[in-house]
């Protein structure tokens, strides 16, 4: 079996804030106990070095965000009325390793701002993004990319996006599909003498 050495594992920017992340009580802090949020991704990151196993995210926002992220990288551009650049590189250096999704600069490496974008799904979604706080760990994988870039800006940007058609479609289906099924199951229960 192949021995790990643990003091070459390279953290993830996006995994940093919930490695910085603190517990919740007063006495585990004092006493020097990892948070729990901690403890989670120190166990995927355990599970990815020795079985290799990781967890896909999926779903229809991932899924808009991925086929929505040129429109939304325009968006922003248009919106600062500055050319934001997507970024295909993956980054790292001794400790961490990340993809900040959009820059400003020459390129990658002499980046001036290095970006995240968020193409959310709804206005349900993204309407609360304008009044909120950004998240540590947000801030967190910001400071990663500052790290790996040297540049010393950036945004958790947010956007809102039209959908492709086929997506509004499946939204629908899926929609009507739960309409029914929720009213036949009100119907039945009417049907009976609860």
């Amino acid at each position: 079996m192949t021995q790990i050495d643990w003091d070459k594992i390279k953290f993830r920017a996006s995994s940093w804030g919930n490695l910085l992340s603190e517990p919740q009580s007063k006495e585990d802090k004092l006493a020097g106990k990892l948070g729990v949020t901690c403890q989670k991704e120190l166990i995927k990151i355990y599970n990815l070095e020795k079985y290799g196993r990781q967890v896909d995210l999926t779903g229809k926002q991932i899924e808009k965000g991925n086929v929505c992220e040129p429109v939304s990288i325009a968006l922003y551009s248009f919106v600062e009325d500055k050319n934001y650049t997507k970024n295909d590189t993956k980054l790292e250096n001794e400790w961490f390793t990340g993809h900040p999704d959009l820059f400003l600069g020459n390129d990658i490496y002499h980046a001036e701002e290095v970006d995240d974008i968020k193409t959310r799904w709804s206005m349900e979604s993204f309407t609360p993004k304008l009044i909120e706080k950004v998240d540590p760990s947000e801030i967190a994988q910001m400071n990663v990319y500052y790290s790996l870039t040297g540049a010393t800006k950036g945004a958790i940007v947010n956007t809102l996006v039209s959908a492709p058609a086929y997506m509004v479609e499946e939204a629908k289906c899926s929609h009507r599909i739960f309409t029914r099924s929720h009213r036949n199951h009100v119907r039945n229960r009417k049907e009976h003498d609860f």
